[in-house]
């Protein structure tokens, strides 16, 4: 189960969240988000996103504050090596607009065929 996977680990440490920010989150618990996604695979990078309250309570944030963006947890395609891969991509391309260099973000953007329709 889920819940016994992620509250069973030793040193698991987290601050606490303010239920203020667990609600801009539209949060559910961990006990709920199992029974929705029983089959969702925790992994370590996946494992951040939890909120702990100031009883010892897991949370599962389901929106993203900072860009309104709803996690996809019931996306089948988004495995944690899809996940992973892409946020290395967004980590590379963020890197080279920073530096001040164009990139690609998608690979429609590539296709010049593409922009000739507009």
């Amino acid at each position: 189960m889920v819940s016994r996977e992620v509250e069973g680990e030793p040193g698991l440490e987290r601050e606490v969240t303010p239920m203020s920010e667990i609600r801009r989150r539209k949060s559910i618990t961990l006990d709920e988000f199992d029974r929705r996604y029983p089959e969702y695979e925790w992994t370590e990078g996946r494992k951040g996103i939890l909120l702990r309250d100031d009883h010892g309570g897991l949370w599962v944030p389901l929106v993203d504050p900072l860009h309104g963006l709803h996690y996809e947890f019931d996306d089948p395609e988004l495995t944690p090596e899809i996940e992973d891969a892409l946020v290395e991509h967004s980590r590379r391309a963020m890197e080279r607009v920073k530096a001040g260099h164009f990139t690609y973000f998608d690979e429609l953007d590539q296709d010049e065929s593409f922009w000739d329709d507009e």
